[in-house]
C-alpha cells in the first residue's frame, strides 16, 4: 500500500512541477488519504506538508495552517522522522500562519525550523528563517552548537 501512496506523491509532484497546482492538489489530497488509511504517518504528513504549501498560495491560508499543524504534529509523534522533514513542514505552516495575519504565531516556528536547518547545514533555510525573524530572536552561533 505504501508503494501506491509513494506512487501519488510522485505524481503529485511532476503535476506541480508542470504547472498544474490544481491537480497536484488533489492527487495530495488522494495520497494524504490512502496515507491515513493505511496507517503511514510519514507519507500522510508529507502530503500534507506539500497540501499546506499549495493552499497557501491558492489563498487558503486558514486550511494550510490546519494541514501544516497536522504535518508537523505527525514529524514530532515519529522518532525516525528526519528533521529536514520537521523543518520544511515548520517552515510552510509559519507562511500559512503570516499569511492568515497571525505573524506572531509563526516566530517560534521560524526559529525551530532555522535552527534545523542549521544543523542540517541548509544555509537557504536558515536564511530564510532568519529573514522572517528579529535578529533578537536568532540565536547567537554559540547557542547554535
Amino acid at each position: 500500500m505504501s508503494q501506491d501512496i509513494e506512487v501519488l506523491l510522485a505524481r503529485a509532484r511532476d503535476e506541480r512541477t508542470a504547472g498544474h497546482t490544481g491537480q497536484a492538489r488533489a492527487t495530495y489530497g488522494m495520497a494524504a488519504t490512502k496515507a491515513r488509511d493505511s496507517g503511514h504517518p510519514g507519507l500522510l504528513a508529507h502530503a500534507l506538508r506539500h497540501i499546506c504549501e499549495l493552499d497557501r498560495k491558492d489563498g487558503k491560508s486558514d486550511h494550510a495552517m490546519v494541514t501544516g499543524r497536522e504535518a508537523v504534529a505527525i514529524y514530532r509523534s515519529m522518532p525516525e522522522a528526519s528533521s529536514l522533514d520537521l523543518a520544511n513542514a515548520l517552515r510552510v505552516t509559519a507562511l500559512a500562519m503570516e499569511a492568515s495575519m497571525k505573524p506572531g504565531d509563526a516566530t517560534s516556528l521560524w526559529r525551530e525550523a532555522g535552527l534545523l536547518y542549521a544543523e542540517a547545514g541548509v544555509s537557504e533555510g536558515v536564511a530564510e528563517c532568519q529573514r522572517h525573524l528579529p535578529s533578537t530572536l536568532w540565536p547567537s552561533p554559540a547557542i547554535r552548537r
